[in-house]
C-alpha cells in the first residue's frame, strides 16, 4: 500500500512539473539571434541580442558584423529610436512591426494561445508551422526548443511570399528574467 501511495505522488509530481508553461504567462524574454537574410542571390548574416518585456518594449543591440556592432533599436510606444554608434546620433520614427519578426511572432502566439483552443492544442503539439501577417508575410516555425518550461520556436523562417527572406536561430533564451523599463535605453556607454 505503501509503495502504491508513494507511487501516485511521484506520479503526481512528474505529471505537474513535466508540463509546459503557457505563452501567456511570459512577461519578458532576453535572447541572442542570428539573422541570415538573402538579398540577390546573397546571404548576409547579422548577430544581435534582442531584451523584451511584453508586449511592446523591445531593445535589439547588434554584435555583428562588425561595422554594425553598437547599433541599437528600441521599439517603444508605436515609436522605434535607432542609435547609430557610427554617427553617434538617435533617431526617432514610426515603429514597424515588418522589421521586428520576433517580437511580432511571439506576440501573435501568445494572444491566438489565448483566444483559439484549437490553436492552442495544435501549438502544444508542435503543429504550428505558419503565421501568416500582413502584405503577404508570414513566418514559418521550422524548430521548436523548450526554454525554462515554455515552448517556443527555435529557428524561424521568414517569407515574403514565396520568397525567403530570412531566418533567425535563436539561442541562449531566458524568460521572466526581471527585466525592468528603465534597463531599455537606447545609448549604452559600452557602445563607444
Amino acid at each position: 500500500m505503501l509503495f502504491k501511495i508513494v507511487g501516485i505522488f511521484l506520479f503526481s509530481i512528474f505529471t505537474v512539473f513535466g508540463q509546459v508553461k503557457t505563452l501567456s504567462s511570459i512577461k519578458d524574454v532576453k535572447v541572442n539571434v542570428v539573422e541570415e537574410t538573402y538579398i540577390e542571390n546573397k546571404t548576409r548574416e547579422k548577430k544581435y541580442d534582442i531584451k523584451l518585456i511584453l508586449p511592446n518594449l523591445m531593445l535589439k543591440k547588434i554584435t555583428f558584423p562588425e561595422i554594425n556592432k553598437g547599433e541599437a533599436y528600441l521599439y517603444k510606444g508605436g515609436k522605434r529610436y535607432v542609435y547609430l554608434p557610427i554617427f553617434d546620433e538617435i533617431t526617432e520614427e514610426p515603429s514597424d512591426k515588418d522589421t521586428n519578426y520576433f517580437l511580432e511572432t511571439l506576440n501573435t502566439l501568445i494572444e491566438k494561445e489565448k483566444k483559439d483552443k484549437k490553436f492552442k492544442d495544435q501549438y502544444y503539439k508542435k503543429q504550428v508551422k505558419i503565421l501568416k501577417f500582413k502584405d503577404n508575410i508570414k513566418v514559418e516555425i521550422e524548430k521548436y526548443d523548450i526554454i525554462d518550461g515554455y515552448l517556443l520556436p527555435s529557428v524561424l523562417k521568414i517569407f515574403d511570399g514565396d520568397i525567403k527572406v530570412a531566418t533567425l536561430k535563436l539561442s541562449n533564451t531566458k524568460i521572466n528574467s526581471g527585466l525592468k523599463p528603465q534597463e531599455f535605453v537606447v545609448k549604452y556607454e559600452d557602445n563607444k
